[in-house]
């Protein structure tokens, strides 16, 4: 079940700031290009632009960084098994009416999301995707979206808080920026990680903080 805890003011707006702008030198963090904005030539920039656009709830720029035709959504395998009305994966378009419907709900006041980045690796035959795409495994997922309650309680704030996640990307050679392929999502698993050590509420996964707008 979804936890709703009372709205408090949280570092992660600050810390996607300094994220976006000042950038980290071992490259573990989504780091922001100095020429400007983020682009879709590297999978750092694709996700770089992915929080970007989660954060500041813009359906067309979350659009612009996946793969339409070819995306999946895998959930996490205990929220399956933990709720038999849940899908095991879904394609573009349940991910497009559920991250639609959270970006334009009147209830949702901020959105604040923050995660470390792993290498970025060629998919390995045991991925079972083509080996041709990349990926990136994230990790100390930090998820947070504060809504208002609709019968005029505290803030609901839906949260992920030390989770994982596996992003796979493609390469298009007849889309160039600035020279090179783009690249867009084609794959996003959902890693439940569970409680991290000093947590003592039960922490929601973002796969199922997805289905309550879908």
């Amino acid at each position: 079940m979804i936890s709703q805890t009372r709205s408090t003011q949280t570092m992660f707006v600050s810390l996607l700031v300094l994220i976006l702008m000042a950038g980290c030198s071992d490259n573990d963090k989504i780091t922001q290009p100095t020429d400007g904005g983020p682009l879709n030539n590297t999978e750092v920039n694709v996700l770089a632009n992915f929080v970007s656009a989660y954060v500041e709830k813009d359906i067309d720029a979350y659009t612009e960084v996946f793969d339409v035709e070819e995306f999946t959504f895998v959930f996490d395998r205990t929220d399956v098994e933990n709720d038999p009305d849940l899908n095991p994966t879904w394609g573009w378009p349940e991910e497009l009416t559920s991250t639609k419907n959270m970006f334009s709900s009147a209830l949702v006041l901020t959105v604040t999301v923050d995660f470390v980045l792993g290498d970025v690796e060629f998919a390995r035959d045991s991925d079972l995707v083509p080996l041709e795409w990349r990926k990136i495994v994230v990790t100390e997922i930090e998820l947070e979206i504060d809504t208002i309650d609709p019968d005029g309680g505290e803030n609901i704030i839906y949260k992920v808080a030390g989770d994982r996640g596996m992003f796979f990307f493609g390469t298009y050679p007849d889309e160039l920026i600035d020279g090179q392929p783009r690249k867009r999502i084609t794959e996003w698993r959902d890693i439940r990680v569970g409680l991290r050590p000093g947590l003592a509420v039960e922490l929601n996964t973002w796969g199922q903080i997805k289905s309550v707008w879908n």
